[in-house]
């Protein structure tokens, strides 16, 4: 057993946490020490809650790091009738990419982690002056019978008064609400959203609404098994919820936790997967992995305090200066569970036929071998090769 208990209570005092058994594990758990099988995607794409998709090319990224030989049609079709997945605001109110089965418990939890968020925006729209019951009559009405429109196609057909410079503010209000769903798109980087009736396009979901309070608790307890350990700041934090209704949760599944001493906090992870973790045995013998990873992908987000898997001296080669890219991640390099680098695709021609992707900074401290810079280039032509086979030909109309 790793650790040794104190309390009654499941808590684990853990003296000197091996924080290389960590980040294997982790990579054990995202599918980035052994690939999923091409049939295992629609479970992979469960299991992982969300793919963020503030980028529309992250979501497919992600994937290829992730499940072999991954074929982007998949998620492309996914994303289109019937929506086996769906693009979403979600939690922070940034957009990603879930799968239609982990829906019903999404936006029962989300009337509680979008709370503060949703607020905010009534407030805003109010006082520029909509009258919000009136334009979402409308929307219903323009909406109905399973139309989908743009925001522009919307505006044409609005009444004047409803039409204000606010209006795209207002439909990401009521994509907050649940009201309105992102509907087709006709290429992968297609950037017109077109909305639809959540009520029509996902009726069994909507009238089968489930309890806010338990479909949180479910929806942390999955994250602290597939993410954990986690710390409370790493939870509001993923969430945007307020630490008071953090601790709440957290105490109301002490029973399905474990409480660890990590990184000079308190941790927590679900039982079953404290017991996997306790078993879980590194190999000696594998070759250093190495990973690339996109731009604000779902696992470094998935958590507030990072310094376990990038140290302060890497952290300036991902993450930008300036208020507007506080926080976001850029695409990464990774070496047994540690971010080491970055890099970036960029368009050979102004035609946009190809890509190029570049390793743009390895951290100069770390003493790489020449096997570990062979598998950098190996994972780095892996990629340019995917998103140019791959990727680009479902960017175009």
């Amino acid at each position: 057993m790793f650790g040794r208990k104190i309390t009654k209570t499941q808590k684990w005092n853990v003296a000197v946490m091996q924080l290389q058994k960590i980040r294997f594990y982790h990579l054990h758990k995202q599918n980035l020490h052994k690939k999923a099988d091409p049939d295992e995607y629609r479970k992979l794409l469960m299991d992982h809650i969300a793919l963020h998709s503030t980028d529309y090319l992250t979501p497919y990224i992600s994937l290829w790091a992730r499940v072999k030989e991954f074929d982007p049609k998949v998620l492309f079709n996914d994303l289109n009738d019937p929506f086996n997945a769906l693009r979403i605001r979600l939690f922070r109110g940034t957009v990603f990419v879930i799968p239609q089965e982990n829906l019903k418990n999404l936006l029962g939890a989300s009337k509680i982690f979008l709370a503060s968020i949703l607020k905010q925006n009534e407030k805003f729209l109010l006082k520029a002056g909509f009258d919000l019951v009136t334009i979402e009559q409308e929307l219903g009405r323009l909406l109905s019978q399973k139309k989908e429109l743009s925001a522009n196609e919307l505006k044409k057909q609005l009444p004047e008064y409803l039409k204000g410079e606010f209006l795209s503010y207002a439909l990401r209000y009521f994509e907050f609400a649940g009201m309105l769903v992102r509907t087709n798109h006709r290429y992968l980087t297609d950037r017109v959203i077109r909305y639809g009736l959540m009520t029509e396009w996902f009726p069994e979901i909507v009238q089968n609404e489930l309890d806010p309070e338990q479909a949180l608790q479910s929806l942390i307890l999955q994250y602290i098994k597939k993410f954990g350990p986690i710390c409370l700041d790493d939870l509001f934090w993923w969430l945007s919820i307020t630490k008071t209704i953090a601790r709440k949760n957290l105490a109301a599944l002490k029973k399905k936790l474990v409480a660890i001493d990590f990184n000079g906090q308190e941790y927590y992870m679900e039982t079953e997967d404290f017991e996997s973790f306790n078993e879980f045995r590194i190999d000696k013998n594998n070759v250093p992995i190495i990973h690339f990873l996109p731009y604000e992908d779902h696992f470094p987000k998935a958590y507030f305090i990072r310094n376990w898997l990038i140290s302060d001296e890497v952290a300036a080669l991902v993450y930008k200066e300036g208020v507007i890219f506080r926080g976001q991640i850029f695409p990464s390099i990774w070496l047994n569970g540690e971010i080491i680098g970055g890099w970036e695709m960029n368009w050979v021609d102004k035609k946009k036929t190809e890509m190029k992707v570049s390793v743009t900074a390895i951290n100069e401290n770390k003493k790489l071998s020449n096997q570990i810079h062979d598998q950098i280039e190996s994972q780095r032509s892996d990629l340019e090769k995917f998103i140019n086979e791959k990727i680009i030909p479902l960017m175009s109309k």
